[in-house]
């Protein structure tokens, strides 16, 4: 799966450049919800003309496809990063359509390997837990904070969320899926010493290789070697689903740069995961602040 931004650091700040598909749909996206669901609800209709799109509320659609499979989209993450940075709508809106129709129109083909654990904020739990009540939920487990771990699928153009019956076919059990999901991910990075960008007169960096760099989190042990770097006083931050920085926790008011570079590159994401600043230890993750 590509990375949806390639990120620079000029200077202090930390920009997220897009670089999405082409998809012919209208110039100018509406801001308010009602025009935004409408304008998204027409541009899947485009794409999808096999498909029955549906509007079922604000920033809401449901998407059923030749088999009768009916799919919940939810906009909200699109229409936040619209929000604040209209300039790029468009071209964000074309990306999401883009991944998402493909995603819609793929049948998975189950493969262990596929497998990911990704971080997600407490929300994005509910919200699935909501789409599938009374039914087979994927497995979740709590991280720290609001934050937790789910079991996802990698598809080609998206990340998919396993559906009812998949762990069957897999013959895994929820706590196995998660397992060899995490396992699967450690294999996506390089160490962050190689592929990270860092200021050096600045004492912090940016890493931004792929899709899943949030969840550098879940292993803790990957960083030891930049930790040793600062004396073991790494700090760390995931203000992106597809992006981490770092700091040297040993410079005069390190977390406070830290909160304010974490907000910076906030704005530049599509898809924010969380503020929260954590110190590395030789024995996991603990909240800075």
């Amino acid at each position: 799966m590509s990375a949806l931004f390639r990120y620079r650091l000029p200077g202090l700040l930390a920009c997220a450049i897009l670089s999405l598909p082409n998809i012919a749909i209208a110039a100018k996206i509406p801001l308010d919800e009602e025009g935004f669901t409408t304008a998204l609800a027409e541009a899947f209709r485009k794409v999808m003309p096999g498909f029955k799109v549906t509007i079922r509320g604000p920033l809401a659609l449901t998407i059923v496809g030749p088999d009768s499979d009916p799919h919940q989209s939810a906009l909200d993450t699109v229409y936040g990063f619209c929000q604040r940075n209209p300039e790029n709508c468009d071209e964000a809106v074309k990306g999401h359509v883009a991944q998402m129709s493909d995603t819609f129109a793929r049948k998975k083909m189950l493969d262990r390997s596929l497998l990911r654990a990704v971080v997600r904020p407490v929300g994005y739990v509910d919200a699935i837990r909501k789409v599938f009540a009374g039914k087979e939920e994927p497995p979740v487990a709590p991280f720290m904070g609001d934050l937790w771990i789910i079991c996802m699928y990698d598809m080609p153009q998206a990340i998919s969320t396993l559906g009812p019956g998949d762990l069957a076919k897999l013959g895994l059990s929820r706590e196995e899926a998660l397992e060899i999901a995490m396992k699967n991910d450690a294999a996506l990075f390089a160490p962050v010493e190689q592929v990270g960008h860092s200021i050096p007169e600045e004492h912090i960096g940016l890493v931004a290789t792929n899709p899943y760099e949030s969840s550098r989190l879940l292993l803790p042990e990957s960083w030891s070697t930049l930790a040793a770097k600062y004396g073991g006083q790494l700090l760390v931050a995931a203000p992106g689903t597809d992006v981490m920085i770092y700091a040297d926790g040993r410079q005069p008011n390190a977390l406070q740069i830290m909160r304010d570079h974490a907000a910076m590159v906030a704005t530049r994401v599509t898809r924010q995961l969380s503020p929260t600043i954590f110190r590395w230890t030789p024995v996991g993750w603990v909240v800075a602040g």
